[in-house]
């Protein structure tokens, strides 16, 4: 059975049900569908880029899952008015996850 590494996306924000205690979390139709397809999920906590490796490393493989939008200056472009909300945390986790796979 494969294991499938899903990074987790969180709540940058307080909301009424969590008030100030921010989630890691990913939706259930990306585990489930793992499932489905005969792999093991596991949710990586957002972590910091040093981490990554370790991450990458106890799994087979990783699933990317949609959240915000990833900041235009990580890849040469400014922002717009546009763009949606953009996680900084997030993106350098990811970023270094994917460095990682390569």
């Amino acid at each position: 059975m494969a294991i499938i590494g899903i990074p987790s996306n969180h709540l940058n924000h307080p909301n009424p049900k969590h008030r100030t205690n921010y989630v890691d979390y990913t939706q259930q139709n990306y585990t489930a569908a793992l499932r489905e397809a005969g792999a093991l999920p596991v949710v990586f906590p957002m972590g910091s880029p040093e981490e990554a490796a370790e991450y990458v490393n106890s799994v087979d493989a990783v699933l990317l899952i949609g959240g915000q939008d990833v900041g235009p200056l990580f890849y040469g472009e400014d922002p717009t008015p546009q763009m949606g909300e953009t996680d900084r945390q997030r993106d350098l986790f990811e970023l270094a996850i994917g460095r990682r796979g390569t």
